[in-house]
């Protein structure tokens, strides 16, 4: 993406998944918002719309998978892979591969990612609005052995075409020799190697317990990263190849993503800094749309926060890194407590969650929840299916959601605001009134705009009331 920023190209990029780190990286090397592609939280139907969102204004559109090719859900519905979502868009792809301790085998490698369809992922099914009656009888045998489901004549069914790997990245060479053998490897496999790149320390990237730290904690370094990687790509990967390729995509022709509706104005201060950064850019523009005038703050810099607020959203990040900073601004913490107690909406997740508990690693944070929150070695993560117990400024009891979670801290109380389905389990957790949404849950608006007119709709009762009291 940088490098062929660095050529004038102008690109826009997306992440495979509902990652927040990732996507800021992209940002930093395009110029361009960061977006992401979810199938399973945003739906089959929308996936190619997203991508044009994304691609809007830009000449190439580069998607970043997310793990292998064919990894992703386990859960019933979509399967949420890089290679699903290369088939929604109609993308080719590029498969990189990790050649740091492989010689002549990288031919059966590739030849098996060439040559594999995901037998779990061939199909799958989701609800529709009626009967479709153009299955035939086989395919309808075949699907509900497949599924489980009896009633496939209310399902519509969707295959998943093999990606189309169009070249090939041979990734962390030891030299050159290694390179020549991994070519001579894959001579006459089909599909053009675009370029061969060495072992090399400075492509390490700093991370931690959640994966890489974020842009906004140390953009100089990472920027200069950026640029040592993409001077070492426009050596050693053949751009303008790559370029032919992707512009060589079929069009698509893709429908709208819902757009929230204009509700009214409302004024609603979103956590931004070093310490909660994670925030999806779709879910900003649902809120802008709907009415809400974006007010940043930072709860490891400020003392107040803006005037006249009509609304609250504390997003992820890493306040555990920042606990002194955070821990310090009591002020800040002392001014949500108030506004809480006097109604205004507030909607906090994973992180955000933890700044509004009583305390965080024994520090002592804002008190609006009844909970403590630890950090632990346990990760939890993966895919959730929720239904709302407690009506919330997000939505009334009984809606449903879908989202990611991905932490490593336990709050002492689970809490009861959402029933959490997952693979494994169903769980209650989350904490929820009137005026609070708050849980492990990060959840995606690209294809959700009700949950954000939900929310500006409830800024909008509290900023009637703040009014009738000043007033």
């Amino acid at each position: 993406m940088a490098a062929l920023s660095r050529r004038h190209e102008l690109v826009s990029s997306a992440k495979v998944g509902p990652d927040f780190i990732d996507p800021s990286y992209h940002a930093l090397a395009t110029g361009s918002p960061p977006r992401n592609l979810d199938e399973w939280i945003s739906g089959s139907d929308f996936i190619a719309a997203l991508a044009a969102q994304a691609y809007s204004g830009s000449s190439l559109l580069i998607i970043e998978g997310v793990m292998g090719l064919f990894d992703g859900s386990t859960t019933n519905g979509p399967s949420a892979s890089s290679a699903s979502v290369a088939d929604l868009t109609g993308s080719p792809v590029v498969l990189v591969v990790d050649c740091s301790n492989i010689g002549q085998s990288v031919r059966a490698v590739v030849s098996g990612f060439l040559n594999h369809v995901p037998r779990d992922h061939h199909y799958f099914v989701e609800p529709n609005e009626g009967p479709n009656p153009s299955y035939d009888q086989q395919r309808m045998a075949t699907l509900t052995a497949l599924t489980g489901y009896q009633n496939l004549d209310l399902f519509r069914l969707q295959a998943v075409a093999k990606p189309k790997i169009v070249g090939i990245v041979l990734n962390k060479v030891s030299n050159e020799s290694h390179g020549r053998l991994l070519e001579e490897a894959l001579a006459d496999i089909g599909v053009p190697i675009l370029g061969v790149l060495f072992r090399d320390d400075r492509f390490r990237w700093r991370d931690r317990h959640l994966g890489l730290v974020p842009v906004v904690e140390d953009p100089g370094a990472i920027k200069h990263s950026l640029d040592v990687l993409s001077s070492a790509i426009e050596e050693h990967l053949d751009l303008d190849l790559l370029v032919s390729l992707a512009k060589a995509a079929q069009p698509l022709t893709c429908r709208e993503p819902p757009r929230a509706s204009r509700v009214g104005n409302a004024r609603v201060a979103v956590a931004s800094g070093r310490a909660f950064s994670f925030a999806y850019t779709d879910n900003v523009e649902q809120l802008e749309r709907a009415g809400a005038q974006i007010l940043p703050f930072d709860p490891t810099r400020d003392e107040t926060f803006p005037d006249d607020l009509d609304g609250i959203v504390v997003g992820g990040g890493f306040p555990e890194t920042y606990l002194e900073e955070i821990g310090e601004k009591k002020l800040l913490g002392r001014a949500l407590e108030h506004l809480y107690n006097c109604g205004i909406p507030v909607w906090a997740e994973c992180g955000g969650m933890a700044w509004l508990a009583k305390s965080l690693e024994a520090v002592e944070m804002c008190g609006i929840i009844d909970t403590t929150v630890a950090m632990t070695n346990r990760l939890t993560l993966g895919y959730r299916e929720g239904v709302l117990n407690t009506s919330s400024p997000i939505g009334t009891a009984g809606t449903r959601v879908r989202g990611h979670e991905f932490h490593y801290s336990q709050t002492d109380q689970p809490g009861d605001f959402l029933t959490l389905s997952s693979r494994n389990e169903t769980v209650t957790s989350g904490f929820g009134s009137p005026n609070l949404a708050a849980s492990y849950l990060h959840i995606h608006l690209g294809t959700r705009p009700d949950l954000a007119e939900n929310f500006v709709r409830s800024c909008l009762s509290y900023k009637a009331t703040r009014n009738k009291i000043t007033g």
